[in-house]
């Protein structure tokens, strides 16, 4: 996440709740994403004004080492967004 130290959900993006994971649609991508309760709890974490040091610090030490993996992971299919990307002009069709 080395550049992108600030996420923010992206505004297309629906979110689901499924028995113990969280299922997300992303109509640009029209792709489907299952995701655990932790990527979850992530991807609310990222509110434009978190960095993702902030976020990892918040997370239990054990698990803390994954968040930057996990948030990678999240922006690759689009669900979070480096903040700004709206304003830059990025989030257009």
């Amino acid at each position: 996440m080395v550049g992108v130290p600030v996420l923010c959900p992206t505004r297309w993006c629906v979110v689901r709740e499924q028995r113990d994971e969280f299922l997300i649609y992303n109509p640009r991508t029209d792709e489907l994403h299952l995701i655990s309760p932790l990527a979850h709890y992530l991807y609310l974490l990222c509110d434009g004004l978190r960095t993702v040091a902030e976020i990892q610090a918040m997370i239990d030490p054990r698990g803390s080492a994954a968040v930057p993996d996990l948030l990678a992971g999240l922006v690759t299919r689009g669900v979070p967004e480096p903040a700004g990307a709206a304003a830059s002009g990025e989030d257009s069709p």
